[in-house]
């Protein structure tokens, strides 16, 4: 277990904000703890990573999109908000309160609202997230990362590779394609064992991508390098499951394995 102090000061002297004093005394929590010298790599490598990548504009639709998923109501008097509040906790309590204590019991009520749309909703919804990804590609693996698997691909004028690589933490899929028509891939895992945390692709263009529990899967054409990131959530891990259809007809399958 890491102080939450040294984690901070960690992350701190990754941003190089650290005062001269708090990098000695860093350094020497680190000669001292193993697991906070583990954590202060795996971190100085992601960020590493994370400045190679290059700076990509959002999609001209990406604001429109959001703006429109704001809803809009032009009842937002202050009078009126304190009645809707005050008559939905007289409803459940049977009594009126005072306005200060009605809201508060409004914010806990929209607070747990929340939790149970998020772990409804997000955690068994497909969702589209292609526009909300920059781009990145690793050639070799970085940090603790190592290389499990390679696999050739080679199917019905599509060519390509893929590496999975994996730490004690994550999985990395590196995914290498050129095909001329277009092309769906999908990897499919156990959702106890892995869970999505991220996609990125070296050109910007839309890939359709859809996100479950427990797979993955994108469109393809042309030429283009991905890479998609599993968080492990246990040691032993079931081999992912890859597939590339072409015109709903399965060309090439494979198990990637540790």
């Amino acid at each position: 277990m890491i102080d939450e102090k040294y984690i901070k000061l960690i992350n701190q002297e990754i941003d190089g904000i650290n005062s001269p004093r708090e990098s000695k005394r860093l350094n020497k929590h680190l000669d001292q703890n193993p697991e906070a010298r583990k954590l202060h790599k795996e971190l100085s490598a992601l960020s590493s990573l994370l400045s190679k990548i290059p700076i990509v504009e959002p999609p001209e639709h990406l604001e429109k999109n959001i703006l429109k998923s704001v809803p809009f109501n032009t009842t937002t008097k202050r009078a009126k908000k304190q009645s809707i509040i005050q008559s939905f906790i007289e409803f459940l309590f049977g009594k009126k309160i005072d306005f200060a204590y009605a809201f508060s019991l409004w914010i806990i009520a929209g607070v747990v609202l929340l939790s149970i749309v998020y772990s409804v909703f997000f955690k068994h919804t497909s969702v589209n997230i292609t526009d909300l990804y920059g781009t990145m590609i690793i050639n070799q693996p970085v940090g603790n990362f190592h290389v499990s698997e390679r696999l050739l691909i080679n199917e019905n004028n599509v060519q390509g590779d893929v590496q999975l690589s994996y730490s004690s933490d994550a999985l990395l899929v590196e995914v290498k394609l050129n095909s001329q028509s277009e092309i769906d891939i999908g990897l499919e895992f156990a959702q106890n064992e892995l869970v999505f945390q991220g996609f990125r692709k070296y050109n910007a263009v839309d890939n359709d991508l859809l996100v479950n529990n427990s797979s993955v899967r994108f469109s393809h054409k042309g030429e283009n390098n991905y890479l998609i990131v599993l968080g492990r959530t246990t040691a032993n891990l079931s081999p992912i499951h890859m597939k590339i259809f072409s015109s709903e007809t399965l060309i090439f399958s494979n198990d990637l394995d540790i």
